[in-house]
């Protein structure tokens, strides 16, 4: 044990990234193999996977730091203390870009899912509350609560987002071959800069906020609650490709807007 503490002391990220994909993936297995109709058990299977990255954070966190550690981690996620205008970014802005590629793609004429249908507006704060607790949201104390601290010490905010969004984009590899995952219907090509790019927004609203790990999530939660009102899954080349400028656009924007040297400041 002494030894296994020592080496995760030392490469942090490495005992992470392979804590994260190990017990994801062990989980998301099952899914890679079934190739049948939509099963709730595998979709209880792929919702199980999506804890790995806060549970390695934690196992990596606890044998690295002890409980220290684990408190100070645990403060990031319960961080709520933030400037009224990162919650409304981290609130307002997914709902805004979805409304924009919705808008985008009617007026270019982008095909919707022959199946799909809008659920009612009503339903988004149900649908969010579930995301950030079990469809995307949890994550990020892995993402952000100890990837991006670990990169930011070693690399610009930058070179830290794009390194990050490669972890965290090929993450989900298995849910591509998987029927039962909405990534199967999303080219590769398109998902990995899709990420990559999210993650520059993500850096932004972590160092602005002196890392608030809640906001990441409250951020995490709007993007992929929006997604069952503009159906990205299955959705045209035109809605998706909307997605990616409305997504570069505010990521180029939030730079210029803020400058280089606060995009770059250390929480």
């Amino acid at each position: 044990m002494p030894a296994t503490r020592r080496q995760i002391k030392a490469r942090p990220l490495l005992a992470f990234g392979l804590l994260a994909y190990g017990i994801s993936w062990l989980f998301w297995l099952p899914a890679l193999l079934y190739q049948g109709a939509a099963n709730p058990a595998i979709s209880l299977l792929i919702i199980a996977g999506g804890f790995g990255p806060p549970v390695g954070a934690g196992i990596v966190i606890g044998m690295a730091e002890g409980r220290p550690g684990l408190r100070r981690w645990f403060g990031q996620i319960v961080q709520f203390r933030a400037p009224w205008h990162s919650y409304l970014f981290a609130v307002a802005w997914p709902i805004a870009a979805g409304a924009v590629v919705w808008i985008v793609n009617s007026a270019l004429g982008g095909d919707l899912p022959p199946d799909w249908s809008a659920p009612p507006l009503l339903a988004y704060p149900l649908a969010w509350t579930f995301v950030l607790l079990a469809g995307g949201g949890q994550e990020e104390p892995g993402w952000r609560g100890l990837a991006l601290p670990l990169l930011l010490k070693r690399h610009s905010p930058l070179v830290a987002s794009v390194i990050l969004g490669l972890l965290w984009g090929l993450w989900h590899l298995p849910l591509f071959v998987s029927p039962s995952a909405p990534q199967s219907q999303i080219p590769l090509a398109i998902y990995l800069p899709h990420v990559i790019i999210v993650s520059v927004i993500f850096t932004w609203l972590y160092l602005t906020t002196r890392g608030s790990v809640w906001l990441a999530m409250v951020l995490h939660a709007g993007l992929n609650a929006v997604t069952s009102w503009v159906p990205i899954a299955g959705g045209s080349y035109t809605l998706l490709l909307a997605l990616l400028a409305v997504e570069m656009l505010t990521a180029v924007g939030l730079v210029l807007l803020y400058g280089a040297r606060r995009f770059v400041a250390r929480p």
